[in-house]
């Protein structure tokens, strides 16, 4: 890929571990989803109004990285939704999910582990393929795999859609790292100092954000011939951005 924009600093492929260990003090992280400090219910709400105004069919979804699956469900009301497949890391989260995913009248099935590896011996079609606040997680590499093997997963047409950190186009991760601290500090008082310093570590050490420019170019490499951000929360640090399979 041609180097027009800032590419990733990460070249470390995801460290399963430090991300599991995390996502395993559920309280912590859902106390961050419950004051909405991410933009938790308005990305929600912009994926349940997307899935309505452009998919007019039933339609069956991947939820790689499900977590609890709580806003995903409230996305999901009154679509064609089909089959539902979700995968996570965290036996806790996923434990959560099939309970808030009870009351989806659709094929469901819930799948333990990393999505990364988990992904590999799936077969599609998909027509909508769902990363919530994970695939910053990854490497440059590990990105590209992935949307190279979505691509294959998905149908004529279908999308692959993350929410996400993005980075300002001419950022750098330092600088994008000092940027969230800030606002944690500033924003995100229900948790105590404690809390926002557990969340910093997984920050620091886990979360590896591109910009929509990177993105853009990724997304002409992989046959996705849109790639649009369709939500953006008031901080400026999290987006919903699709990529839309030619």
């Amino acid at each position: 890929m041609e180097e027009k924009h800032r590419l990733s600093e990460n070249t470390k492929d995801e460290n399963t571990t430090e991300v599991k260990a995390f996502f395993e003090k559920w309280d912590t992280y859902r106390k961050a989803m419950d004051n909405d400090y991410a933009g938790h219910l308005e990305a929600y709400k912009a994926l349940g109004d997307f899935l309505k105004t452009n998919i007019d069919k039933p339609f069956a979804i991947f939820d790689l990285g499900c977590g609890d699956a709580d806003f995903m469900a409230q996305s999901l009301k009154n679509t064609l939704i089909q089959r539902y497949e979700a995968v996570d890391i965290s036996d806790n989260a996923l434990g959560l999910a099939r309970k808030n995913m009870e009351h989806l009248n659709c094929e469901k099935h819930f799948l333990p582990g990393d999505f990364i590896n988990v992904i590999q011996n799936h077969s599609g079609p998909f027509d909508v393929i769902w990363v919530g606040l994970s695939f910053h997680h990854l490497s440059l590499k590990q990105k590209e795999e992935l949307l190279n093997k979505c691509s294959s997963l998905l149908s004529k047409n279908g999308y692959f859609i993350i929410f996400d950190p993005v980075l300002y186009d001419d950022e750098t991760l330092e600088g994008f790292r000092k940027r969230w601290w800030k606002t944690c500090q500033l924003y995100w008082n229900a948790l105590n100092h404690e809390e926002k310093l557990s969340i910093k570590e997984h920050v620091d050490n886990s979360d590896f954000p591109e910009s929509l420019a990177i993105y853009r170019e990724l997304g002409k490499k992989y046959s996705f011939t849109e790639v649009e951000s369709i939500f953006t929360d008031p901080t400026e640090i999290y987006q919903v951005i699709y990529f839309q399979k030619a």
